[in-house]
């Protein structure tokens, strides 16, 4: 690659951050991310250690994220209305309190798994307020363009969380215990709530509404179009949740597959979620340049083909060195997935009925990967934890197949989709 085309592809800090709106929505989100990733690893661990049961694990990640298949679709339809600033705020303050009786309730006396999950149940019902309002804003705020590398700079969050979440999840846990680890995450959300409460209003207002300030009253007569989805949106939707289900059963067999196959624990669980993440950092970076190619739905599914491959490779390993290495390169291979997703839905959905169909699919998509893993984690009475990972690769390799199958993933983008910054 030449020194243009790596300069090219390191364009999305300069382009996020000197935009004040994105740069603190950045930050906020960075930190809140952070402290989920502590979260999940403290309370998977916990229930793992707690009951030896890799049902019970899949179970909790089932409930975690179940309700949003029942709230995403009602709050992205309400998001489109109304000015998303209050439910911003509100989504996270009300789950920074939740998170925060989990560890008072511990220092009373021992912890019950069912209360893990009653406040991990609203949790998730809540949070997809913030997941569609950030792919509300970021369009709004951004030119089309541009996308692509602010969508970059956004997916990179999950990668910063992946790779300093294992160090502040080890710290954390081997210091203060599981639960107490959460109060990181408390202190979290409450930063965001304060950093979305300093947003620029005119990016949370649904777009009728800015029109209307602008002088444009049309829009208050004409009939609001039926919301459909774009084909093309309908393909990725399936493919991701094909992908997203076919990972599941891994989520819930790390925490027993890591010391049983790679006689590891806590600390080697997290270096895995580390190299992942770094790797995805790396690899996210092509991003503008996949983007750029106007192959998008073939590189979707080019990307879950290769963590398929991977991870069948993975499965059978017994030196973590290499299993490091592994789930390295996997990264790299996944680490544009997010960002390609969200520009691809953002560039063929209406503005104003963008919350719409990221609440439908959010709701469509969240509750595949902890359905997964709830059934990955009941076949661990029945195989052991290698044999349920090696399933979830081969679920990848043939998801994928299946969905290139049918043409919609092979069309090319719209030829005025992407240009040059």
């Amino acid at each position: 690659m030449s020194t243009r085309n790596i300069r090219q592809e390191l364009q999305w800090p300069r382009i996020l951050l000197r935009d004040r709106t994105l740069r603190l929505l950045w930050v906020g989100m960075t930190m809140s991310t952070i402290g989920d990733f502590v979260t999940w690893t403290a309370l998977t661990w916990f229930v793992a250690q707690k009951t030896n049961d890799g049902a019970a694990v899949g179970g909790m990640l089932l409930i975690w994220a179940l309700p949003a298949a029942v709230t995403a679709p009602i709050f992205g339809r309400l998001m489109d209305r109304v000015n998303i600033k209050p439910l911003f705020v509100f989504d996270n303050v009300v789950r920074g309190l939740l998170m925060a009786v989990l560890p008072v309730w511990n220092s009373l006396g021992d912890i019950p798994v069912w209360a893990l999950y009653a406040v991990g149940a609203l949790c998730g019902a809540l949070a997809p307020v913030t997941r569609v309002g950030t792919g509300l804003i970021i369009p709004r705020a951004t030119a089309q363009r541009r996308l692509p590398y602010v969508n970059t700079g956004f997916a990179v969050t999950e990668q910063i969380a992946g790779i300093l979440g294992p160090l502040v999840s080890a710290v954390a846990i081997s210091r203060m215990g599981p639960i107490n680890a959460l109060w990181f995450d408390t202190f979290s959300f409450l930063f965001l709530a304060l950093i979305l409460s300093i947003l620029p209003v005119r990016f949370c207002l649904p777009i009728i509404d800015a029109d209307s300030k602008n002088g444009d009253q049309q829009h208050d007569h004409t009939p609001k179009p039926k919301v459909r989805m774009h084909p093309a949106v309908v393909s990725v939707t399936i493919l991701s949740g094909l992908f997203w289900f076919s990972y599941g059963p891994t989520e819930a067999a790390l925490p027993l597959y890591v010391p049983r196959q790679l006689s590891g624990g806590i600390t080697e669980l997290s270096y895995l979620f580390m190299a992942v993440s770094i790797g995805a950092l790396i690899g996210g970076l092509l991003t503008p340049r996949l983007a750029s190619l106007r192959r998008t739905g073939i590189i979707l599914t080019s990307i879950m083909l290769g963590w398929g491959v991977l991870h069948v490779v993975f499965a059978h390993q017994h030196d973590f060195k290499i299993a490091f290495l592994i789930w390295f390169i996997a990264g790299i291979v996944w680490g544009p997935y997010f960002a390609l997703q969200a520009t691809f839905i953002q560039r063929r959905t209406p503005a104003d009925q963008l919350g719409t169909i990221i609440g439908i699919q959010s709701g469509i998509l969240s509750p595949l990967m902890p359905l997964g893993a709830a059934a990955g984690g009941a076949l661990m009475r029945f195989i052991a934890p290698e044999q349920v990972v090696l399933l979830s690769g081969w679920m990848c390799v043939v998801g994928a197949a299946s969905i290139f199958v049918p043409p919609w993933l092979r069309e090319p983008d719209p030829e005025n989709t992407f240009g040059e910054v």
